[in-house]
Formats: C-alpha cells, sequence, structure tokens
C-alpha cells in the first residue's frame, strides 16, 4: 500500500510539472549540491550479521545528500551519502541502512528542461541496529545501477526523481559489547551473503556554475 502511494505520488508529481520552458541547463562544468527523501526496498528478510535472524521490514524512509561535477554536456559524477530506517518484528527495535555511493551519469537531451539520466557506479553500505548493551553492525560494498530525471526550473535549479539499484556483497559482521565503565569489546567476523536495495528519491538539486 505504502509503495503504491509512493509511485502514484510520483506519477502525480510528473503530470504536476509545468511545460518545458527554453532555459540554459547545460551540466558541463557546473558543481552539483542536492538534498532529498528517499524510501528504500531491502531485498532480504533477516539481518545478515545476526545469528537470531531478526527479521527486517523491507521498506523503510530516509534521506540522501549528493555533490557532484559535470564534465560535459552529458556525463556527471556525484558522490552521494543516505539512509534509511526500517522496522523488525521486535517492537522498539529498528535497523538503520546506510549507504554511500561513487555514481556515474549519462544525462540525456543537452539544453531540455526535461533530462533524463542513466547511472551506474560502486558503493559501500551498512546494517546497523542495538540491543542492549550490544550494537551490531554489517557492511559491505557493491554495484550500484539506475535511472531518472532532471526537471529544471531554471538555469540553476532542478528536481532530481531517481530509482537505485544496489547489489551488495556483505563481507563483514562487527559486534561491540560497551560497559558501564565506557570501554568496550569488538569482535568482527568475515561473512560471505549477497543482498539487494532498491531506494526512490525525489530530490532538490543546485547546478551552480563558479566560474
Amino acid at each position: 500500500m505504502r509503495k503504491s502511494f509512493l509511485f502514484l505520488s510520483i506519477a502525480g508529481l510528473i503530470a504536476w510539472l509545468p511545460p518545458a520552458a527554453a532555459l540554459a541547463t547545460d551540466i558541463e562544468e557546473k558543481w552539483l549540491v542536492g538534498v532529498g527523501l528517499g524510501s528504500s526496498h531491502l531485498g532480504t528478510e533477516e539481518d545478515p550479521g545476526s545469528e537470531e535472524g531478526a527479521r527486517i521490514k523491507e521498506t523503510g524512509a530516509g534521506g540522501n545528500i549528493v555533490a557532484g561535477y559535470g564534465f560535459g554536456p552529458v556525463f556527471a559524477m556525484r558522490a552521494s551519502v543516505g539512509g534509511t530506517r526500517h522496522e523488525t518484528e521486535r517492537d522498539g527495535d529498528g535497523v538503520n541502512f546506510g549507504n554511500f555511493g561513487l555514481e556515474f551519469l549519462g544525462v540525456f537531451r543537452d539544453l531540455e528542461t526535461f533530462r533524463p539520466y542513466l547511472m551506474g557506479g560502486v558503493g559501500y553500505f551498512s546494517l546497523k541496529t542495538s540491543e542492549g548493551a550490544f550494537d551490531f553492525e554489517t557492511t559491505g560494498g557493491g554495484l550500484i545501477g539506475g535511472g531518472g530525471f532532471y526537471y529544471f526550473f531554471s538555469d540553476l535549479f532542478a528536481l532530481d526523481v531517481g530509482l537505485r539499484l544496489d547489489f551488495i556483497q556483505w563481507e563483514t559482521a562487527k559486534a561491540t559489547l560497551t560497559f558501564e565503565d565506557g570501554s568496550s569489546a569488538e569482535v568482527a567476523l568475515p561473512i560471505s551473503e549477497e543482498g539487494t536495495a532498491a531506494e526512490i528519491r525525489v530530490a532538490a538539486s543546485w547546478w551552480i556554475d563558479f566560474s
């Protein structure tokens, strides 16, 4: 139900956008800064680093920030940092899904107001949760793919709507016990688990020319 509402909201947003105007929407030699909201869907039912296998709710919500640069009329690179919160079957417990990605974009329709793009890249991902004095973290790298569009309201400001797919290889599970005196003990174990995640993003983006 929540996913259907999100898709309908995005469809309504696209329909609401005004007709394209003549703007100089080139991205070449411009710096990108963006901030937005996201809804992520994890393709795993259990925390891969948990021996008890705490079941994770697939859909969560959060935010992200991006910074990047346009190297040419149709090519850009951006770094993205984001996180979403996913509840579990245990009351009061939740899992934080964090991600850092280096994304390479091919942006079509140079100088047009509506500019779709495809992207690919690499990322680093984490699942974090706490239980009493214990903190658990699972980390790993992976590949990124996806696409979306920029809609330019001016030469400077654009709306970014995108779908990102993460293909994750979980590599390390770590448990940290914090004692009452503030000291801690940590155990880290190698694991080999595959996972996936999908994130829908809606962000405000600024393409800034400092020259």
